[in-house]
């Protein structure tokens, strides 16, 4: 199991992640990265940082609300 605090900070850690490459390439911060992976098959699986960002905010918001439920929770027992 993973616990919500630790989905929150991978959450934040994603999010300032996808901001790496462009720092790298001496780009304004944000500025939009894609990579094509070869995946078998003559197939290729398409990456970016906005990709990367928006599972990062979608690992903070449930790490966030499932700290909040699970602290009601313990609170009314």
């Amino acid at each position: 199991r993973v616990g919500p605090r630790d989905l929150l900070a991978a959450g934040l850690l994603l999010g300032l992640a996808s901001t790496l490459p462009a720092f790298f390439s001496g780009q304004p911060m944000l500025t939009a990265h894609w990579w094509e992976v070869p995946l078998p098959g003559s197939t290729y699986l398409k990456l970016s940082t906005p990709l990367i960002f928006d599972i990062g905010v979608y690992f903070a918001v449930l790490g966030t609300i499932m700290t909040f439920v699970i602290g009601l929770m313990e609170s009314e027992e």
